[in-house]
């Protein structure tokens, strides 16, 4: 026979509570990085860029993000210091042309980009930060480590 029932009660009570109490938000796990391998481009919110992943969600849907672009790096560096290299200016500031024949290939600090994969090519369309232009970058997928290669990677990011 039990000597204390109450008591017995009571501390079976407690440890139930402290077993089923959710746990504190600090011992959360932080999401994992978020590589803006489709674009990444800024959205209307000061400091937030939108961010398209090729991981795909529950419903095999590429990830949509909206990012904090401080915690955004682009090869271990900051967003506004990356440039992107070898770049050709579009005929008429238009994508939908092909790049100013005979242009200077130039180095770009871009505001954005967008990977283009097709058959016969692969390459970045970006969009200059110092002029307001468009250009297209050549990407080689066999130099991931090349500079046209390398990816913003955010790690504030939420599902837009």
């Amino acid at each position: 026979m039990i000597a204390f029932p109450r008591l017995q009660t009571i501390l079976l009570v407690i440890a139930l509570i402290i077993t089923l109490h959710p746990a504190p938000a600090a011992s959360a796990a932080k999401p994992a990085p978020a590589t803006c391998d489709i674009y990444f481009f800024p959205s209307a919110t000061a400091d937030k860029y939108m961010c398209r992943t090729t991981a795909v969600d529950s419903k095999g849907k590429h990830q949509n993000l909206k990012c904090t672009l401080s915690k955004c790096t682009i090869k271990a560096g900051s967003w506004e210091s990356f440039a992107f290299e070898n770049c050709l200016l579009y005929a008429d500031n238009d994508k939908t042309k092909q790049p100013v024949v005979g242009a200077k290939p130039e180095t770009v600090k871009a505001v954005q980009y967008h990977v283009i994969v097709d058959p016969k090519e692969t390459y970045l369309q970006v969009f200059g930060r110092s002029n307001g232009k468009w250009y297209k970058c050549p990407v080689d997928p066999k130099k991931p480590d090349a500079i046209n290669s390398q990816r913003a990677i955010c790690t504030d990011c939420a599902v837009n």
